[in-house]
């Protein structure tokens, strides 16, 4: 029988982390640089399925 890993007091949650990792301004520049990419990309998706 497998012993059960305990269980965290406090699960993280993907908001949390975002907020704290985007108090790095070099993370925060990515992150968003990343944002805008996949804007443009789902703005081309999107007219490609419109033709």
């Amino acid at each position: 029988m497998k012993k059960r890993l305990p269980v965290a007091k406090k699960l993280l949650d993907f908001q949390d982390v975002l907020r704290e990792e985007l108090k790095d301004k070099e993370f925060k520049k990515y992150y968003e640089e990343e944002g805008k990419r996949l804007e443009i990309g789902y703005k081309i998706a999107k007219l490609r399925h419109k033709k």
